[in-house]
């Protein structure tokens, strides 16, 4: 699916306007904290940021020397991104 011309990847609802997604959620540094940040349009072309925070524990999750987590009986749950947020809670900025 295109909007504008533009891959979508995916859709969330904000303020009654359907967000099309149009960038894979990534890990970044936002102060103290690790969030997930997105780029997102509407159907007008205007541009927002969307923003998940991680779950509790997520931070505490790295890979050791040994190229496994340090957290023990992570059994790999750190491994898969989809695990890394609540997806369906977020913030939008518009741009």
């Amino acid at each position: 699916m295109k909007v504008l011309g533009t891959k979508v990847l995916g859709t969330i609802e904000h303020d009654g306007k359907k967000l099309y997604l149009i960038q894979q959620a990534s890990a970044e540094n936002k102060c103290d904290r690790i969030v997930y940040l997105a780029a997102a349009i509407d159907e007008d072309g205007n541009k927002y940021t969307v923003e998940w925070n991680t779950v509790p524990g997520w931070e505490d999750h790295k890979t050791g020397r040994d190229g496994r987590c340090v957290v023990d009986g992570c059994n790999g749950w750190c491994e898969d991104e989809s695990n890394a947020c609540n997806w369906t809670e977020y913030t939008v900025t518009k741009n």
